[in-house]
């Protein structure tokens, strides 16, 4: 039968057995692991990128300003792409504008609330039509949701320009440890040695990852046996009406959730309908299992690790394997990326010891979660009618 398959954000028609998937392979193909090599590079930068400037603002007892830096480092950390030296830099800084620019959407508190609803579900449709554009285009849309949501969901910001600044400076900052590898990398190829044959096999690695993004369109994907007719190319349009939908409804829930945290629940829509990360159902259930052992951690930390340097230090080291969990699974990625990002913003919450942010992390984590999935449905049921 003709059915509608919801990857990424983007929906594409397919023929579709009338049978279910056993749950087996289902199983399977949700928690298999990549083969991922370790990187010591992106561990150490990583680390220091992000766990310096927390370290800073601990020491000097002034959080605020070097946490957005250190916002800024993590996206960098995040949408760093394999490819090689000479394009990696101009590629996460492209992507930074995208992602700086989305603290300025936090002017939108000014208006009425159902203005930031249109604004936004505009926004979320623009994201992924431009997200088709290539890898950088899906990277730094990705970026502009997620800082979008912390200043809308944040008023008491104020100066939305201010961490729209630092975090571009947080870039500069990556892109400059970047530039200080590739000039030690270079110098040793240079000089012959076992790395001159690490960096071929570095550039080879980069090509075939150039070409695999140039043959999905940076983000469109295709299942076999899929045959574009002209009733697909009609919908390529759903999946950014998708996207415009779910970011309403997100938003929409401020209406209801405490204000304090209610923005986790946009931040959760944009991380899981990004493009070219494979099923949004699979993500979706993923990010949910991965962010509630992600609670657990970092709760355990925030109950017996105080507020120093210390903390610091445990930021700096989820910061350091957090690419290489990437490169393995999305829930290891949402494993190591919770109790991060729980940290760094528990640092700004007064006391010493804070749980209750970690417990209301989760459930925003399922509501974001659940809209997904149900106006995937939605549009499922609508394109098999």
């Amino acid at each position: 039968m003709n059915g509608l398959c919801f990857r990424g954000p983007q929906i594409v028609h397919a023929q579709m057995s009338s049978q279910y998937l056993p749950i087996g392979p289902f199983i399977h193909r949700m928690f298999r692991l990549k083969p991922a090599r370790w990187d010591w590079g992106r561990f150490l930068r990583a680390a220091i990128c992000v766990g310096v400037p927390f370290g800073l603002g601990m020491y000097q007892r002034d959080i605020m300003p070097w946490m957005w830096i250190a916002m800024g480092t993590l996206m960098m950390t995040t949408g760093e792409r394999k490819i090689a030296y000479r394009q990696r830099i101009p590629s996460l800084l492209g992507t930074s504008l995208l992602g700086a620019a989305g603290y300025l959407l936090g002017y939108l508190g000014s208006l009425p609330f159902a203005c930031t609803l249109i604004v936004m579900a505009g926004v979320g449709y623009a994201a992924c039509t431009l997200s088709r554009r290539g890898p950088d285009w899906s990277i730094g849309c990705l970026q502009l949701l997620l800082t979008a949501s912390i200043a809308i969901g944040v008023p008491s910001i104020g100066n939305f320009w201010w961490p729209a600044l630092l975090y571009l400076v947080g870039a500069l900052i990556y892109a400059a440890v970047l530039a200080i590898e590739a000039f030690v990398v270079a110098e040793f190829t240079r000089h012959g040695g076992r790395s001159g044959a690490a960096g071929h096999a570095a550039k080879g690695s980069a090509s075939k990852v150039s070409a695999a993004n140039a043959a999905t369109g940076g983000g469109i994907h295709s299942l076999p046996g899929t045959t574009v007719a002209p009733a697909a190319l009609e919908a390529r349009e759903t999946p950014s009406i998708a996207l415009a939908l779910c970011l309403a409804t997100a938003y929409a829930f401020k209406l209801i959730l405490d204000a304090s945290h209610w923005f986790w629940v946009p931040l959760t829509v944009g991380l899981i309908m990004k493009p070219d990360l494979g099923n949004i159902f699979d993500r979706a259930i993923l990010r949910c299992l991965g962010t509630a052992l992600g609670v657990a951690i970092a709760s355990v930390i925030l109950i017996h690790f105080p507020k120093d340097l210390w903390l610091a230090a445990l930021i700096a080291v989820f910061a350091g394997v957090l690419p290489w969990c990437m490169a393995k699974s999305y829930a290891l990625q949402a494993v190591t990326l919770t109790p991060l990002v729980l940290l760094l913003v528990d640092t700004i919450i007064p006391g010493d010891h804070n749980v209750n942010y970690s417990l209301q992390r989760m459930g925003d984590t399922v509501i974001g979660a659940a809209i997904v999935i149900v106006w995937g449905a939605v549009f499922r049921l609508s394109g098999r009618r």
